[in-house]
């Protein structure tokens, strides 16, 4: 069972001029305390949920007092109940849903993901200067969906850990690995290390997924969404993949072409396990 809301000191629910709301608008509203911090925020009961099934760490919890806190809250985490109608104004999310959670935040570093993608033989994610949070928070939930390894922000993106980006994630940023501030060529490098094929996504020009063999572990670079990836970092990958598109349309989002280009490599992995599979059973 969830535990009893705790009210404010003075017996009164917290409204927008306490000090613990002052603290939650900062962590909503600025990335630089996020990160000096080591803290996101999680909006809403299910996403509250999905933070507690995956083990992190849940530091407070904030309840308006008309809504129901369903999720259960580890033993010893305050709760607070707020005052209805303030969390809208401290957070930067569109309609808040009456509960919020501040999170440590998940742990990994580039040389733990790429080895994951050796391992799993499974593809890295890289958005590179990706600045629409609904963007990258797709893009870490279709990693899971497409079963990647996991995901890397280069320095310049957009920060995944904001509200708006977890939210968009559908609580997938808890479960994927993400890493975050890595310069591209950095990535690059140490993928180089590793043996890893690079791949980079442009307009044109590039080969048609289909064509391209996404089968086992790669990192896939996608660019940011009006200007693509930069030109050093298209000099510098392996392979060049673009979508074929018809009529008028030049690009789509970044977050559909992620996804168009993730689950062609989780197409041809269960493909190229169905070959294996049938060869194995000969004579």
């Amino acid at each position: 069972m969830a535990p009893e809301p705790r009210v404010s000191d003075d017996g009164a629910p917290l409204r927008r001029s306490s000090a613990a709301l002052a603290r939650l608008r900062r962590l909503s509203r600025r990335r630089d305390v996020r990160r000096e911090e080591s803290l996101l925020l999680v909006d809403g009961p299910v996403l509250l949920a999905d933070a507690v099934e995956t083990g992190a760490a849940v530091v407070e919890v904030f309840v308006e007092e008309d809504s129901v806190l369903t999720a259960e809250v580890p033993a010893g985490v305050p709760v607070r109940t707020v005052a209805s109608g303030e969390l809208a104004k401290v957070l930067d999310v569109v309609t808040p849903r009456g509960v919020v959670a501040v999170v440590r935040r998940p742990q990994h570093t580039l040389a733990e993901v790429l080895a994951r993608a050796v391992d799993t033989e499974r593809p890295v994610v890289v958005l590179v200067g990706i600045q629409d949070p609904g963007n990258a928070g797709t893009l870490v939930r279709v990693a899971e969906a497409s079963d990647a390894a996991g995901v890397v922000l280069t320095d310049g993106s957009v920060d995944v850990w904001s509200p708006k980006a977890v939210r968009a994630s559908a609580g997938s940023a808890l479960r994927v690995p993400v890493v975050v501030d890595v310069p591209c060529a950095e990535v690059l490098g140490a993928a180089a290390d590793r043996g890893l094929p690079t791949v980079g996504t442009v307009p044109v020009v590039g080969e048609a997924p289909e064509s391209t063999d996404l089968a086992g572990a790669f990192v896939l670079l996608l660019g940011n969404e009006a200007h693509g990836l930069p030109e050093e970092a298209v000099a510098s990958v392996g392979r060049l993949v673009s979508i074929p598109m018809s009529g008028a349309v030049e690009s789509v989002n970044a977050g559909v072409a992620g996804a168009v280009l993730l689950f062609e490599a989780a197409r041809q992995r269960r493909a190229g396990t169905g070959e294996r599979s049938a060869g194995g059973g000969g004579s």
